[in-house]
């Protein structure tokens, strides 16, 4: 039955790609499909018209527009793609790639379903979730998939057929919902935006914290704080339940006027890392004395550093962090594909 299933949708990924929506569509063109098994509809967005590789990004409900939402806005222009690739939850559909980039079990189900693609031409899928290593879509979310790839189909096939389709220039999208008969409408809809800040936190030290800070003495030097992915797989042995490896996130700080790493430490998903990293930033603060400057690219850091700096009257600067991403550099450089960060 499964297998059945996946050949389903791999007819319908494989349709799609006959029309070729990549060389029509850019990706800021959203599609929103309403199934009729979920309260809140899908972003789709459709990749490889500026020149990356060809693929299909699914996301659910308002988590999934902001994802889409950080990962097209050039607000923070030194934001890591690593980052945002790890903290986004979707399903990816790549195209057009060698045999040697599918992943180990979505090649045994292109074998299994008997699939003959020539090299350069498979189609595989990835599933995102925040702070856990891309893997293999879980059957659990097998049909919802397919009911969005339906829902693409006929919204593609629809507009060729009327040559039509919204403004996307004019901040249009294409709504496509099925009802409980599993009739499908078409409707053009503005895009919706963000009600608050996509980028807010409400992490804070309390104000007692915060004055038992401001008597430290100061050391006139600079801070730089950073926080990113690592992609590289690691052993869950906590008894979640599901399976996943750890993506594990990084935080680091570097004393950038005595060029010196002062610390770094792995978060885990079921952490806050803004917490962890406050936490940490109290104990450089409690035993190097209070900076006079900090630098920070990330943009949750700098929401979450941003009250404390004012308050501390610390100059908070947006930037690179070069220093920094050479040691996550050097972490990766350390494993292979086959190596594990824990045990």
């Amino acid at each position: 039955m499964i297998l059945d299933r996946w050949k389903y949708l791999y007819h319908l990924v494989i349709e799609i790609a006959k029309l070729e929506p990549w060389n029509r569509y850019w990706d800021g063109d959203f599609f929103v499909i309403k199934t009729d098994t979920k309260d809140e509809p899908y972003y789709i967005t459709i990749m490889g018209r500026n020149g990356q590789c060809k693929a299909i990004g699914v996301y659910y409900g308002q988590r999934g527009l902001y994802d889409l939402f950080r990962a097209s806005t050039d607000r923070f222009p030194y934001v890591s793609s690593s980052y945002l690739m790890g903290i986004t939850d979707g399903v990816c559909c790549y195209y057009e790639s060698d045999r040697d980039q599918v992943p180990y079990e979505n090649m045994e189900i292109i074998d299994k379903c008997g699939f003959d693609f020539d090299d350069g031409e498979y189609i595989y899928f990835v599933e995102f979730l925040k702070g856990y290593f891309p893997s293999f879509i879980s059957e659990d979310n097998l049909e919802d998939i397919i009911s969005v790839y339906e829902g693409l189909l006929y919204c593609l096939n629809y507009m060729l057929e009327n040559n039509f389709e919204p403004d996307f220039d004019d901040n249009e999208i294409m709504y496509c919902s099925r009802d409980k008969h599993c009739n499908w409408k078409i409707a053009v809809i503005d895009k919706p935006y963000p009600d608050n800040d996509i980028y807010d936190c409400d992490v804070r030290l309390s104000e007692s914290e915060v004055e038992k800070l401001a008597q430290l003495d100061e050391n006139n030097r600079e801070l730089a704080v950073d926080m990113d992915y690592l992609f590289v797989p690691c052993d869950n042995n906590f008894g979640l339940g599901n399976g996943k490896e750890f993506n594990l996130l990084a935080l680091v700080f570097y004393d950038l006027t005595n060029d010196q790493l002062l610390d770094m430490a792995y978060v885990l998903p079921f952490e806050n890392e803004l917490e962890k990293l406050l936490d940490n930033l109290v104990g450089i603060f409690e035993k190097h004395g209070l900076y006079s400057s900090i630098v920070a690219r990330n943009p949750y850091v700098l929401n979450t550093l941003f009250p404390l700096c004012e308050a501390l009257d610390i100059e908070l600067f947006e930037g690179e962090v070069d220093y920094i991403d050479d040691i996550y550099d050097d972490i990766r450089n350390m494993s292979n594909e086959h190596e594990k960060l824990m045990s």
